[in-house]
């Protein structure tokens, strides 16, 4: 349940229009609510049911400004995931991709959620189930380049969704990794019409053994992938770069700091 300061604040900011500068005006409102310790809350988002952790980033946003939060990416997963489709997203986090990919698909279509983090993973399935997700396989399992167990950096101050098997100097987890097409043959996926990517760096690691050994059948129509550079030379490649080396082109690219997330896709698809 939201408490009145939290109701009148998030009435703010939830009216945000997408214009320029409404992404600083919300972050500003969150300041204001995290100027003390609070606790964890279930509130709606957009068409589904969360529980969130003011404390946490990406939860803050998408308690104060869901609307706004990669608000471009979503629109494009919501007019070219078809209804009954499917999608993967691999690094699922929390679930927001998962849960909109799954709306939009309908009953009969299917994703499947990806996150290698046990502590998240539990969330995740806590938010599956506030939404009443059927239609989403959760999957508490690393994805690699081979089968493997490695250790998944995780203490992140502030933002679990920054775990990565790329920065293991402070706390680490073990986790039980697979390749990408071992796991989608192993839940039965033949078709995959999209997916989004976030696994910290580790995208082209996957995606090259991804590339190398699966049918062109079942390639992902279109990928939604976070692109963060500082990890390009640790990773062994430009993920970016690679899936355009495929055939992939570029559809649109949204810039954070020295982030972006880039939406590509199959030119025949």
């Amino acid at each position: 349940m939201m408490n009145l300061e939290l109701k009148l604040l998030t009435g703010i900011s939830r009216s945000l229009p997408s214009i320029k500068g409404a992404g600083r005006i919300g972050h500003l409102v969150e300041d204001v609510y995290l100027r003390k310790a609070r606790p964890r809350v279930e509130v709606p988002v957009l068409d589904f049911r969360m529980a969130l952790e003011p404390a946490e980033e990406v939860d803050r946003h998408l308690l104060f400004i869901p609307q706004l939060y990669d608000r471009k990416e979503l629109a494009y997963l919501r007019s070219n995931l078809p209804k009954d489709g499917c999608f993967i997203d691999v690094g699922s986090h929390i679930g927001f991709y998962s849960l909109s990919a799954a709306r939009t698909v309908g009953p009969r279509g299917k994703v499947v959620a990806f996150e290698a983090n046990p502590v998240t993973f539990k969330r995740l399935k806590e938010n599956i189930h506030l939404s009443d997700c059927q239609n989403i396989k959760a999957v508490n399992a690393g994805v690699a380049d081979a089968p493997c167990t490695l250790k998944l950096g995780v203490g992140h101050d502030g933002n679990a969704g920054a775990n990565s098997f790329l920065a293991t100097e402070g706390p680490t987890v073990e986790v039980e990794c697979l390749p990408l097409l071992d796991l989608l043959n192993e839940h039965g996926i033949t078709r995959v019409d999209g997916a989004k990517f976030d696994i910290e760096g580790f995208e082209f690691r996957v995606l090259k053994a991804f590339l190398a050994t699966a049918p062109r059948s079942i390639w992902p129509v279109f990928i939604i992938i976070e692109d963060n550079p500082e990890y390009h030379e640790a990773a062994g490649g430009d993920a970016i770069a690679l899936l355009t080396s495929a055939g992939y082109a570029e559809v649109e690219s949204v810039s954070f700091g020295p982030l972006r997330n880039v939406i590509l896709r199959l030119p025949e698809a």
